[in-house]
């Protein structure tokens, strides 16, 4: 875990960034035809979102997590999106490093919980979710309470 680091993109995005960025997306949305650059500028330029992603020892982009914020009348929540990881880089704690800056990043936001849903064939996603955020509910989704 030595060589991973987390960091939130800001806008604009780099190039290779975004083409790294590219390879994961389909992981997560098979099929994804949307315009991600545009995408991600949305994302990056949002003040209710953060764009995390996971770099292995070379720097490359082998993780991402979207944490949105939603202020309502008892508070804000957080809700972590689009959470993968590349085939390759998987099992290794990235995805474990991105779900702890999350947690980090809704914390400071005075967020007062996180939320994650995912798709049930999801299975790594699933069990990572699982393990941090405890059972899920019929449709795998997990919450965690920030104290």
């Amino acid at each position: 875990m030595s060589n991973i680091s987390i960091e939130t993109l800001s806008s604009p995005v780099a190039e290779a960034d975004c083409q790294a960025i590219s390879r994961l997306i389909p992981q997560v949305v098979p099929g994804f035809a949307g315009d991600l650059a545009v995408n991600l500028a949305n994302v990056v330029q949002s003040p209710c979102s953060r764009l995390l992603v996971a770099r292995s020892g070379q720097a490359l982009v082998v993780g991402l997590a979207v944490l949105n914020f939603l202020p309502k009348t008892i508070g804000i929540e957080a809700r972590l999106n689009d959470l993968v990881v590349d085939e390759s880089h998987r099992e290794q704690g990235y995805g474990n490093a991105l779900v702890e800056m999350a947690v980090l990043e809704a914390r400071k936001a005075g967020a007062y919980k996180l939320e994650l849903t995912c798709r049930t064939g999801l299975v790594a996603v699933n069990a990572l979710s699982s393990a941090k955020f405890g059972d899920s509910l019929a449709v795998n989704r997990y919450t965690l309470y920030i104290e």
